[in-house]
């Protein structure tokens, strides 16, 4: 369980229904990542978009900035708006109160299934994700990149 954060663009593009194919206006969304309890923030990155790659928080934070200087927003997948400075709380400073040995120790809990998968421990008693074709790396700090579809 965590949440999904959108940035969202001023613009509206048609989307189609996936099941009637009625077609409808929305806003443009770009999927900025997910905040999950006792995990590392997962940041969605794109180094493979050819228009605007985005490889790494900073790349992140710059098309941020200029998506909202032209009327754009951050949202959560609740519709919650979120100010920049607030999205940026959430990746750089998540934490775990309980220090993931203490966690692990408790009997049948779900801790006790990361320790036995080995997921490496990261900063703040938070794990991280393993390097996959899914996460592409460890950040420098709270977060973790990925790459591809995801909620």
């Amino acid at each position: 369980m965590g949440t999904n954060h959108f940035l969202v663009y001023p613009e509206q593009v048609d989307v189609e229904c996936r099941c009637c194919g009625h077609v409808k206006q929305e806003h443009k969304k770009l999927h900025l990542g997910k905040s999950s309890y006792g995990w590392v923030y997962s940041l969605h990155i794109y180094p493979h978009d050819k228009h605007s790659p985005i490889s790494s928080l900073n790349d992140m934070i710059s098309k941020i900035m200029d998506v909202v200087e032209k009327g754009g927003w951050i949202e959560n997948e609740y519709g919650e708006k979120l100010t920049e400075d607030e999205w940026l709380k959430i990746v750089k400073d998540c934490s775990h109160p309980i220090p993931i040995e203490e966690r692990e120790k408790i009997a049948g809990s779900k801790w006790q299934y990361h320790a036995r998968y080995k997921n490496p421990h990261g900063p703040n008693n938070l794990y991280r994700h393993h390097i996959d074709g899914f996460c592409i790396g460890h950040g420098e700090g709270t977060w973790d990149y990925f790459v591809g579809d995801f909620s």
